[in-house]
C-alpha cells in the first residue's frame, strides 16, 4: 500500500525532535522528508506597555467579566460548581461580591491555556497557598485590604473536559478554605473562556485586548502543565518581558529544547521552574521577588528577549523555511521510477558476501542441514506474534522493520566527522539510497509461505532485503554509507573508563546493566583460564576487555600474583606453549566501532606495557576481517578470517562475542562461545526470555541454537540457560 506521505513529494515538518524520531523510528520514513519546524514570535515589537495602557486592557478585561452588565459580580464557587452561569466568563471567589473593582490593587496570573486535566491548573493553587505561607508577601496584603490576587485562565473548556472543570471549582473551593481566612476573599479565580478573541467583543473597541495583551498585564505566567507539545507559552512570556512560573514537564526532552539546555548560557531562557508536585521554598521567595519588586529581576527579563530575538524570532522562522524549501526542492528532484542502479550493485556485491562459502566456513558452519541465521530473522517472513494472528499488523511490522534501519542509517549519518557542512544532495543521496532498498525486487517468489509476507500480501514479488536478517542490513547501510561519504578513517581518542578489579564484578560492569538475566561468569572465569586458542569479538569497551578477556587469563596461567608485573623475561620462561588470543575487527569502517589500525596502534604505543609485551610476542593476534555489517556474521568475515575461526574450532578453543547484535548472530557456529552483552532492544529480550535492559553472560556449545521456534519460542536462551544448570542435566553429564 502506497500513501502519500511516504512519497518524495511530500515534506513530514514536526515541532519537536520526540515527533520527528517518531516518524523516522518507529514509521519508517526517510530521515530526508522529515524536517523540524521552529516557532516565532514577532520580535519587532518593543512590548513597552504604559500605565494608560495597562488601565484600559484592565477596563477591557473588567468589561468581560461583567457579562454587559455595568459592574462586576465575584460569584461564591460553592454555589457554581454545577450552575450554567460558570460556562461563561466568570470570577469565582469565597464569597459573592457585588460591584468588584477589576482594575485597582489586582495583581494577575494568567494560564494562557485551554481548561484541560493535562494542564494541571490546580497546582496553582499550591504554588498560591505557599505564597500566602510566606511572611514577606503576606505583609503585602496586611498592608493593603484592598489587595487581590486573581488567578485567570483564558482558553475554553473542550469537549469531554467538563468533569475536570467541576473537579478544578471543587479543588478551589476545598483550597480557600486552607489558608488564612482574613485573605480567603483576597484570592479569585477567572476563566475568559476566550470571550476576548470573539468578534462581538472586539467590534465594541479601537484597540481590542489580544492574548498578547494578557501576557503584558499580568505580574506571573503560569504553565504546571504534565505534557506539553512545545510550549508556546514560555516563549510567548519571555517575548513579552513577563515572568513565567512553569513546571518540568514531559516529555522532558521537549521542555529542554525550548529551555535550551542544549545552548550555552547565553542563549538559555530564564524561568521559575519546579519538578514534579513540589514547589521548593527558594522558589516561591524568587516568585514574590518578582510579583513586587519587578524592577530589581530587569536583567533577566531582558536577556530572556534577547534569546527570543536569537532563537524565535521571525527571521529565524524564515531561515528555517527556506532551508525547508530547499530539502523539498532537493527530494523533487530525486523522484525516479527506475531502479537505483547504485543501489542494486552494492546489493549484488554484498549479496555475494553474505552468501560466501569455502571448506573452512562448511567446517565451522553446517549450512547443508540447517539453516544459518545470524540475525532476529528473515525479514522475508513475520516475526512479531501479533502480525500472525492479527490480518493487518502485518503492515505495522514492516513500518517497524523500516523505521529500525532509517533509526541505524541516522546514526550513521551523525558519526560524519563534518556534518555541518556535509554537502545536503551527499545526505539526501544516502538517505534516498537507504530506502530504494525496500523497492528493490528481483523478480517473482516460487513459493509463498503462509507466514511470509508476500503472503499476507497477495503477490509473489521477490524484494531483495527479504532475504536478508535486520542485522544484515546494516551492512548494506555501511556500504551506501561508505560509497558515497567515502569517509577517512580516524584515530580514536577515546578513553577507558575505570572497572573493578574482580573479575566477576567486572563481567557484570562489561554488560553496563544493573541485572544479568543470564549469568554464566563462574564458567567463563575458568574457562578463561584454560590454555586454548580464544577468539575474542570486541564489544564498546574493547580497551577494557582486552584487559578481562586476554591480559589477566595469561597472567592467571602464567601463576603470577597481582603484584607481580609481566615482562618479557617472564613470558619467554613460562609461556613458551602459551595459545594465541585472536582479535577480530572489523577492516570496514563500521560506525564507532575500533578498526585493526586503533588496536595496533595503542598495543604498539605501550599504554598498557604488559599487553604490548604480548602482543610482539605474537601471543595476541590482530584478525581483520571483511565484514560490513554490525555484530558477527562468519561467512562475510572473509577467507583468512574463516580459516583462523577453523583453526580455533579444530584446537577446541572457544570464542568470546560481545554486543547484542553478535549474539543474536552467532547462532549455529559449530564453536562454544560466550554471548556478553544488553538486551536493550524488546526483540532480543523476547528472543533470549529475560527482561529489557537486563545484562547476559551466555555460554552456549557448539552448534546450539538456543532459543527455538520464534516467535511462539518452544525454548528460549534463558530456559536453555535454566537446564544447563538443573540437577538432570548434571546426572547425564555424570
Amino acid at each position: 500500500m502506497v500513501y502519500p506521505w511516504n512519497s518524495r513529494s511530500w515534506l513530514n515538518v514536526n515541532i519537536n525532535e520526540l515527533q520527528h524520531k517518531h516518524l523516522i523510528n518507529k514509521k519508517g520514513h526517510n530521515p530526508a522528508n522529515s524536517a523540524m519546524i521552529g516557532t516565532a514570535v514577532d520580535t519587532s515589537k518593543s512590548h513597552q506597555i504604559s500605565r494608560r495602557d495597562i488601565i484600559k486592557a484592565l477596563m477591557q478585561m473588567a468589561s468581560i467579566f461583567a457579562n454587559k452588565k455595568d459592574t462586576i459580580t465575584v460569584h461564591n464557587v460553592a454555589n457554581h460548581i454545577e450552575s450554567e452561569r460558570s460556562l461563561k466568563p466568570i470570577l469565582l471567589g469565597c464569597k459573592t461580591i457585588q460591584k468588584f473593582d477589576f482594575v485597582h490593587n489586582n495583581i494577575i496570573f494568567l494560564q494562557p491555556t485551554r481548561v484541560i486535566s493535562r494542564k494541571t491548573i490546580e497546582l496553582n493553587f499550591l504554588l498560591v497557598k505557599q505564597l500566602f505561607n510566606d511572611a514577606d508577601f503576606v505583609k503585602k496584603f496586611e498592608e493593603n485590604s484592598q489587595l487581590t490576587l486573581s488567578i485567570l485562565v483564558s482558553g475554553p473548556i473542550p469537549h469531554g473536559q467538563r468533569n475536570y472543570y467541576k473537579n478544578l471549582l471543587e479543588d478551589f473551593k476545598d483550597f480557600l478554605e486552607k489558608i488564612d481566612p482574613k485573605f480567603r476573599s483576597n484570592v479569585l479565580l477567572g476563566f475568559f473562556f476566550s470571550e476576548f478573541d470573539k468578534h462581538e467583543f472586539k467590534k465594541n473597541y479601537k484597540r481590542p485586548i489580544d492574548i498578547e495583551r494578557l501576557y503584558e498585564v499580568a505580574s506571573l505566567i503560569l504553565l504546571p502543565s504534565q505534557t506539553e507539545g512545545r510550549g508556546l507559552p514560555i516563549i510567548e512570556a519571555a517575548a513579552c518581558g513577563t515572568p513565567i512560573f512553569c513546571k518540568q514537564y514531559e516529555p522532558r526532552a521537549v521542555y529542554e529544547h525550548v529551555i535550551g539546555y542544549h545552548l550555552d548560557e547565553s542563549e538559555r531562557l530564564k524561568v521559575l521552574e519546579f519538578k514534579g508536585n513540589t514547589i521548593p521554598r527558594s522558589l516561591i521567595k524568587k516568585i514574590s521577588d518578582h510579583i513586587f519588586y519587578p524592577q530589581n529581576n530587569m536583567e533577566d527579563l531582558l536577556h530572556n528577549r534577547n534569546v527570543i530575538q536569537q532563537r524565535y524570532s521571525l527571521e529565524a522562522l524564515q531561515k528555517n523555511i527556506e532551508y525547508l524549501l530547499k530539502r523539498l526542492h532537493s527530494q523533487l528532484k530525486a523522484i525516479s521510477n527506475e531502479p537505483n542502479e547504485n543501489v542494486v550493485r552494492l546489493l549484488k556485491k554484498y549479496k555475494k558476501m553474505v552468501d560466501f562459502e569455502n571448506d573452512d566456513l562448511k567446517t565451522i558452519l553446517n549450512k547443508k542441514t540447517r539453516h544459518y541465521l545470524p540475525g532476529y530473522g528473515r525479514l522475508a517472513f513475520m516475526i512479531y506474534l501479533k502480525s500472525l494472528i492479527d490480518p493487518s499488523f502485518f503492515r505495522v511490522e514492516e513500518q517497524m522493520i523500516k523505521g529500525r534501519l532509517m533509526k541505524y542509517t541516522r546514526l550513521m549519518e551523525n558519526d560524519l566527522p563534518d556534518l555541518k557542512n556535509t554537502d545536503l544532495s551527499k545526505i539526501h543521496d544516502y538517505y534516498n539510497a537507504v530506502e530504494d532498498i525496500f523497492s528493490c525486487v528481483e523478480g517473482e517468489s516460487k513459493i509463498r509461505h503462509d507466514h511470509s509476507l508476500a503472503y499476507r500480501h497477495r503477490n509473489k514479488k521477490l524484494y531483495s532485503y527479504h532475504q536478508f536478517t535486520y542485522q544484515e542490513l546494516t551492512g548494506l547501510v555501511n556500504m551506501i554509507y561508505n560509497d558515497i561519504f567515502k569517509p577517512k578513517k580516524r584515530q580514536d581518542h577515546s578513553l577507558a573508563p575505570q572497572f573493578f578489579s574482580d573479575w566477576e564484578l567486572a563481567l557484570f560492569q562489561l554488560t553496563n546493566s544493573t541485572f544479568l538475566g543470564i549469568d554464566n561468569r563462574k564458567r567463563l572465569t575458568e574457562m578463561l583460564k584454560d590454555n586454548v586458542p580464544k577468539g575474542y569479538f570486541p564489544g564498546r569497551f574493547i580497551k577494557n576487555e582486552l584487559e578481562y578477556f586476554v591480559l589477566q587469563p595469561i597472567r592467571a596461567q602464567l601463576k603470577l600474583s597481582l603484584e607481580e608485573e609481566l615482562t618479557t623475561n617472564i613470558l619467554e620462561a613460562r609461556g613458551k606453549n602459551l595459545k594465541k588470543v585472536y582479535i577480530f575487527i572489523h577492516e570496514p569502517k563500521i560506525s564507532k566501532w575500533f578498526s585493526g589500525a586503533n588496536i595496533r596502534s595503542y598495543l604498539e604505543l605501550e599504554t598498557e606495557p604488559e599487553l604490548a609485551i604480548l602482543y610482539k610476542a605474537g601471543v595476541i593476534e590482530i584478525v581483520e576481517t571483511e565484514q560490513w555489517c554490525e555484530g558477527v556474521h562468519f561467512p562475510q568475515m572473509g577467507a583468512a578470517a574463516i580459516k583462523v575461526l577453523r583453526k580455533i574450532k579444530e584446537s577446541e578453543g572457544f570464542l568470546i562475542i560481545n554486543g547484542e547484535h553478535a549474539s543474536m548472530m552467532a547462532d549455529i557456529i559449530e564453536i562454544d562461545h560466550f554471548h556478553i552483552g544488553k538486551a536493550r532492544h524488546r526483540m532480543t529480550a523476547k528472543i533470549m526470555g529475560i527482561p529489557k535492559e537486563s545484562g547476559f553472560i551466555q555460554f552456549v556449545p557448539a552448534g546450539v541454537r538456543t532459543t527455538l521456534a520464534y516467535p511462539t519460542p518452544i525454548q528460549t536462551s534463558k530456559n536453555f540457560d535454566n537446564a544447563l544448570k538443573s540437577e538432570l542435566y548434571n546426572e547425564l553429564q555424570e
